[in-house]
């Protein structure tokens, strides 16, 4: 078994969000930062749009099926890709494409999906013995200089076979 998979093989699992309001103060000042380079009468209105696109999910389910990994939360029924970094498009509840890579980059699983308005990319690292999960985002949109940067806290509640 390569390296790559090992590594992968701790991440099946469901994992439960933690601390809800501490990700959410810390998503919450980075888009204040953000907005704060719009015109004020626009701020709250993209300030809203912002923290709609910078969503944290209450769990995420990781499922790993020989090279390829999906990703389940509660924003999505479960999107199976490989890990070779090809972008691969689907369509998001709302019905809008976007473009999906991941790829495995030492321990850590990296995600990033490119869509109309901007790039979410995220970065999946285990802690704890694989009790723990961390999710590092970053979403940068196109019509700001400056990205929402949060990260969230997860804790294993389920390990899922492959």
């Amino acid at each position: 078994m390569a390296a790559e998979d090992a590594g992968l093989l701790g991440y099946s699992g469901r994992f439960e969000l933690v601390d809800a309001e501490a990700a959410e103060a810390e998503r919450d000042l980075s888009v204040r930062e953000v907005a704060s380079a719009f015109p004020a009468p626009l701020r709250k209105i993209a300030m809203g749009k912002m923290r709609k696109a910078a969503t944290i999910f209450p769990f995420v389910e990781l499922r790993r099926e020989a090279a390829s990994i999906t990703i389940r939360s509660d924003e999505s029924i479960g999107w199976t890709t490989s890990l070779d970094k090809r972008e691969v498009e689907f369509r998001s509840k709302d019905g809008k494409k976007f473009l999906l890579s991941r790829w495995m980059d030492g321990q850590v699983l990296h995600t990033r999906a490119r869509g109309e308005t901007g790039t979410r990319s995220a970065k999946f690292q285990l802690s704890d013995g694989g009790d723990g999960l961390t999710v590092f985002t970053t979403i940068q949109l196109d019509r700001s200089e400056k990205p929402i940067v949060y990260s969230a806290s997860y804790k294993r509640t389920e390990s899922l076979r492959n």
